[in-house]
């Protein structure tokens, strides 16, 4: 069940890079590792890949104008489950910076506050370096993380300058890990657009 859940995951996740509707494959994904753990519900496989998928589907629902919220809750309840199986998989603490990234950029949507989830991301951030400081993807996920909050701060009206700045600081030390990386020069670009954004907006110079 959980080889056939891999299987369903990955196809979601190339029909969300296709532009495609992942929902159907998804939520087989989802069946396929609950199956899985109906057996031996402490199999972290069939943990980390339930959360995982969570993730993806919560991800194309705020893509989509959907709420998210429940896959969220899904998703890091099974997140933090697999650390408690496994304490020492930074993989695991990736995908929670990666999680509360994604949970601040909703938050910023809507005005709320973000606060509380930007802590518990930079929380993962640490303890997963502390367990592998070269696992390239956690600079990636924290990258994105403080790019979110920037993005939160200027819709405060509030200078995102010192947000950015650490974005471009863990996207410049994932590149030199994997320099490489697509996703960390799209990082960089986003932010010197928040940052032109807000310069604009205080009619600074560019």
């Amino acid at each position: 069940n959980n080889a056939l859940g891999v299987t369903y995951m990955e196809l979601g996740n190339y029909q969300i890079d296709s532009g495609k509707d992942p929902t159907k494959s998804l939520n087989m994904a989802a069946t396929g590792f609950q199956k899985a753990l109906k057996q031996n519900e402490n199999y972290i496989n069939g943990v980390l890949n339930f959360g995982i998928t969570n993730y993806l589907i919560a991800r194309y629902e705020m893509d989509h104008g959907k709420n998210p919220t429940k896959s969220f809750e899904q998703a890091e309840s099974a997140l933090k489950k697999g650390i408690k199986l496994s304490p020492n998989l930074a993989f695991s603490y990736y995908q929670l910076v990666n999680l509360a990234a994604a949970m601040v950029q909703y938050g910023t949507w809507f005005n709320q506050d973000v606060e509380k989830d930007f802590s518990e991301g930079k929380e993962y951030f640490d303890k997963g370096v502390s367990i592998n400081p070269s696992f390239e993807p956690l600079y990636y996920a924290m990258s994105t993380l403080y790019l979110m909050r920037g993005h939160d701060a200027l819709n405060h009206s509030v200078s995102p300058i010192e947000d950015l700045k650490f974005t471009n600081q863990f996207a410049e030390k994932a590149l030199a890990m994997d320099p490489s990386s697509p996703w960390d020069y799209e990082i960089i670009a986003r932010s010197s657009m928040l940052e032109a954004e807000w310069k604009i907006l205080n009619k600074q110079a560019l």
